[in-house]
């Protein structure tokens, strides 16, 4: 339960894209001309499907509405600091070590909202309220959030975002896949994104998420390529075997899964053998590149067709005739001599 204090709230301020002024702000005084504070929100779902509410306190701003957990961010708090205390507050529960889903971020009336969606195992019972804030709590299908009567019972700040958040809330609840993102630099961030279609789009510089790919030579020396099946993005394109990474999975562990999968082959010892960032100036993604070297053939595969619809063995001086991988070698001088050296070695 938040503590009653008599200090101002104090925010930290951003410009649009999401960097940080060297300026605090006073709750209460209005933001000053393309100024933004970060603002967190949470749906909080059970196991079986269904989306808490809390009822707002009648003396706030929007009294006697339902809404989600969240709040803004204080001075020197990241947005996942601020879910978990906003969620410790609002209803008492505590995410331990379930990491939440960011679902989205929208910009609205001066405030940069992360919009994120966590599933955890509790009943109305375990909710502990906080006083001044919120006054009553209820469990509600997905439908009641789909029907447009929504609007007249939610905040309008919360309305209008969960437009945006709506799918994306539909996709979590119906299980899709999702991956870590990690900082540039490699640290983890300590949430997931919805793996959407054939990949995952970050929305801001700060972050990426890891695809490890494979580089998996015979004992003659040929380098495995897969031929991308219908309806995947890139159709058709001879790729690496690869793919994003499931929350909780090392990029090593990823890669095994990739390869069990795709190929249907349990991989020996693992080479990292580079780090590739890819992507536009706001989307990045993190190729993590493996090489191993092991005895296999083409009849020795199990594709899974859903991903794979060809598969070949070509020798490294070819590597540079096929767009997917010429772009991984041409950024990563160093690799193609250390492919070299593994064809030197003996399987």
């Amino acid at each position: 339960m938040k503590e009653v204090s008599s200090l101002p709230e104090i925010w930290d301020v951003y410009d649009e894209n999401r960097v940080k002024k060297p300026y605090t702000h006073v709750r209460g005084v209005p933001l000053g001309e393309g100024d933004w504070h970060l603002v967190v929100e949470t749906w909080v779902v059970t196991q079986d499907n269904r989306v808490l509410l809390t009822l707002r306190d009648p003396n706030k701003h929007y009294g006697n509405l339902w809404e989600c957990t969240g709040g803004s961010a204080l001075s020197g708090e990241d947005s996942i600091t601020a879910i978990h205390r906003e969620l410790r507050e609002e209803t008492g529960l505590d995410m331990g070590n379930v990491q939440p889903t960011l679902l989205c971020t929208t910009l609205h009336h001066n405030s940069i909202v992360d919009t994120y969606a966590i599933r955890l195992n509790f009943t109305l019972s375990d909710l502990v309220l906080q006083p001044g804030e919120t006054v009553d709590a209820k469990f509600v299908d997905f439908s009641a959030l789909e029907d447009s009567s929504c609007e007249s019972w939610l905040p309008e700040p919360i309305a209008y975002r969960l437009r945006t958040a709506l799918p994306l809330l539909k996709r979590f609840l119906e299980g899709a896949e999702c991956t870590d993102m990690y900082s540039l630099d490699g640290h983890p961030l300590g949430y997931s994104r919805l793996r959407l279609c054939d990949g995952v789009a970050p929305q801001f510089p700060r972050e990426t998420c890891l695809v490890p790919l494979l580089f998996l030579m015979s004992e003659e020396g040929r380098i495995l390529l897969t031929q991308r099946a219908a309806g995947r993005a890139a159709e058709g394109e001879w790729a690496l075997t690869g793919g994003g990474l499931r929350p909780g999975e090392t990029p090593e562990q990823g890669m095994r899964r990739e390869a069990r999968e795709e190929i249907g082959l349990s991989l020996p010892s693992l080479s990292e053998v580079g780090r590739l960032l890819l992507g536009e100036e706001t989307a990045h993604w993190c190729m993590v590149l493996f090489a191993c070297r092991m005895p296999f053939a083409l009849a020795d595969l199990r594709v899974d067709p859903a991903e794979v619809s060809d598969a070949k063995l070509v020798e490294p001086e070819e590597l540079s005739q096929f767009p997917m991988v010429r772009g991984i070698l041409d950024k990563n001088p160093a690799l193609y001599p250390a492919l070299c050296c593994l064809r030197e070695q003996k399987a």
